[in-house]
């Protein structure tokens, strides 16, 4: 009798060990892909993304999305991270679609919102890390994604014309003329200008301008005018004889403080050339 019980058991063991066996070879894993990312927005001092991602049941049993986290990098550095914990049914026989809206900023990282700006585009990565609770138990899937995401174009600041306004015994005026263009759709707010002007190599004037300008739409340009009078008895003669000459080369370091509906920053811009007043 006992060898006969102990006979049954283990044909019963082997007997659901074998239809485990049988389900879990019948059993297809699912396809877990993170299927496309949306640029919902991007500006000059971050983005908003939509991670579209898809979860293919081709079995006739449905299975459950336990866990999913993400992290956003670029270059090695992280832009935003997260995760999802609710937990989200999956049918037989479907595909299950969600979206994970990311929003990422650009200040601090390492190579500087003025570097991205003008780069016009930052590379991204996508990584994942999902778990989708099936009959044969709890699968890991690790999906990525790569892209760009577009950056607007900055401003183009120039000096346009360089002339002399005022000539005296005592003083004499130049005018550094700058003209600043809008390259993007975005509506740009011009507040200041902060400018070093040099001429060869002799600094002549070190201040900052308050503007309140806007450039509604792409293209719009405005001319800022930056007067700098010179006091020749403070002068040193070598300076005095380049004035004379009228013939010049000159380096313009500005900092223009714009203001947009993606927020403020302060972009650096130089300028050098020759210049011939007469």
């Amino acid at each position: 009798m006992y060898f006969k019980k102990k006979y049954i058991i283990l044909t019963l063991l082997f007997l659901q060990w074998h239809c485990a066996s049988l389900f879990k070879s019948a059993f297809t894993p699912p396809q877990v892909s993170v299927e496309d990312v949306e640029i919902v927005d991007a500006g000059f001092n971050g983005a908003t993304l939509n991670l579209k991602i898809a979860v293919n049941n081709p079995n006739a049993i449905g299975i459950k999305l336990a866990s999913f986290s993400y992290e956003v990098l670029t270059k090695g550095e992280k832009l935003a991270s997260g995760e999802k914990k609710d937990p989200i049914d999956i049918k037989g026989k479907d595909i299950s679609r969600f979206s994970v809206p990311v929003t990422i900023r650009y200040a601090g990282l390492q190579q500087g919102i003025v570097a991205i700006i003008k780069e016009r585009k930052l590379p991204y990565e996508v990584k994942t890390k999902i778990a989708v609770d099936t009959p044969i138990g709890v699968l890991h899937f690790s999906p990525e994604h790569k892209g760009e995401i577009p950056i607007p174009t900055l401003p183009d600041v120039e000096i346009s014309k360089v002339f002399l306004d005022e000539m005296g015994i005592t003083s004499t005026t130049i005018v550094f003329q700058v003209k600043i263009k809008n390259n993007s759709d975005v509506k740009v707010k011009l507040k200041k200008f902060h400018y070093e002007i040099s001429i060869n190599d002799f600094t002549i004037a070190n201040a900052e301008m308050m503007l309140d300008k806007t450039l509604e739409s792409e293209k719009q340009t405005q001319l800022v005018s930056i007067p700098v009078t010179l006091k020749l008895l403070s002068l040193k003669r070598s300076l005095i004889n380049v004035i004379k000459e009228g013939k010049f080369r000159y380096f313009v370091k500005m900092n223009l403080s714009m203001e947009t509906n993606y927020g403020e920053f302060d972009v650096p811009y130089e300028s050098e050339g020759m210049s011939s007043l007469y």
